[in-house]
Parts: structure tokens; sequence; C-alpha cells
């Protein structure tokens, strides 16, 4: 037997091996399963509850912080980061956004951050929230984590409804791919923009009255 059909044979069997490999499921699944533990590794921490750790080590776990620290075990299987140089810094809540709700403002197709009526106590923000917003790796990146996204409140722009009573907003995370994952708290304030009496100006001679061009209705959100 040649050399050539001893290869032949030998990678043959390899490929056998592999596909019987396969058919197990949960070698399957072993294979695409991506870590669910991350070590960042040399970084300096600010925690904001305590000193600043200059060479510190986070763990991460299932997507959430399960240790931070100085001179840490790092967990077996973790994948291992090396973050020296870098700055850990807890993320940023922006408390007041139309994230997910509008996209562009000159394209209306877009915007769903309003309802028309001036009393709509029962529009919940979250059923509108699109997770594919291209505003929400923009804001993820300049290190706001977690938004509340309310409607009628003219949080990316000035130009929200209105009403009195705007909807229900909605606490979400800047991370997952659908709303179900990035949700929070799916009622977490109503909106409720008080209305106030316009003040007016007197001009010179003859006293013509004129509304004041800087008066604008403020806006509040209350927690429930």
């Amino acid at each position: 037997m040649s050399r050539a059909q001893i290869r032949d044979r030998l990678l043959c069997l390899l490929y056998f091996i592999n596909f019987l490999y396969l058919l197990n499921p949960a070698n399957a699944v072993a294979q695409i399963q991506p870590p669910t533990t991350y070590a960042l590794t040399h970084a300096k921490i600010f925690t904001l509850a305590g000193s600043t750790i200059e060479d510190g080590t986070l763990i991460i776990r299932d997507g959430k912080i399960a240790a931070v620290g100085a001179g840490l075990d790092i967990p077996s299987g973790a994948q291992v980061i090396d973050a020296k140089g870098l700055q850990v810094y807890p993320g940023l809540f922006d408390s007041i956004t139309q994230m997910g709700l509008r996209e562009i403002g000159a394209v209306s197709a877009t915007v769903d951050s309003a309802e028309s009526g001036g009393y709509n106590p029962d529009v919940v923000a979250a059923t509108a929230v699109s997770p594919s917003s291209e505003h929400i790796p923009v804001t993820r990146a300049a290190g706001i984590t977690e938004v509340l996204a309310v409607p009628a409140s003219g949080g990316m722009d000035s130009f929200g409804s209105q009403g009195v009573i705007g909807g229900q907003a909605a606490a979400i995370h800047l991370s997952g791919w659908t709303i179900d994952e990035m949700l929070i708290k799916k009622s977490a304030a109503m909106v409720l923009n008080w209305p106030e009496i316009e003040p007016r100006l007197l001009t010179s001679p003859p006293f013509r009255e004129r509304k004041n061009p800087t008066a604008r209705p403020s806006r509040n959100t209350t927690n429930k």
C-alpha cells in the first residue's frame, strides 16, 4: 500500500471520528458555547465605593460583576483580558432619553416617541424600544450603560409632546439583542409634563403685550 493510500485512509478515519463526535449534542454545543466568565487583569479600577485599585482584577460571570479587587484568583476556564494601562469605571445612568424610541427626527417612520392626545398613562415605552437603534452602541461607547427610555420627553431633541401625561418610562440596559434581554424595569416612572402659566412681556409705549420668546413649558418625570 502506497503512502498516498495510507494518508487518504487516515484522513477518512479522522473525518469519521470527528463526525461521530459532533453527533453528540453536548459536544456540538460545547464547541460553540462562548465563555461566560471573564477576568480583566492589571487594570486601574475606580469603584466609587472606596479607594482606587491601581493594579486590580475584575471578574465578570454571566454578565454580572462577581468580584473586584487586587490579587484575585482567576476562575478556571475564564477568558483573561490584560487591561494594563486601561481604566475601569462603573457605568453611567442617563435618566431622561428617547433611546430606542427616536432614530432620525426628520424621518417619521423611525420616530415612535410620543402618542397623540394630552393624557396617555397607558403608553409603555418598553413596547416601542428598538434594540437595533444605532444610538445604543454609540451611547454605550461613551460610558453610559443604562438609561431611562422616556416617552414624550424630548430627551434626545427638543420636539417632545406637549401632553400632560406622556406615558410610562422604561429602565433598560444598553446591551442585549432583544428588549427582554435589555429590560431592567418595564414601568419605572410616569412622565408628567407640568403645565405652567406663560409669562408675558410689555413692550415700550404703547405697551403692547407680547410673548416671552424664552419661555418653555417645564417637564418632569415622577417615580412610581
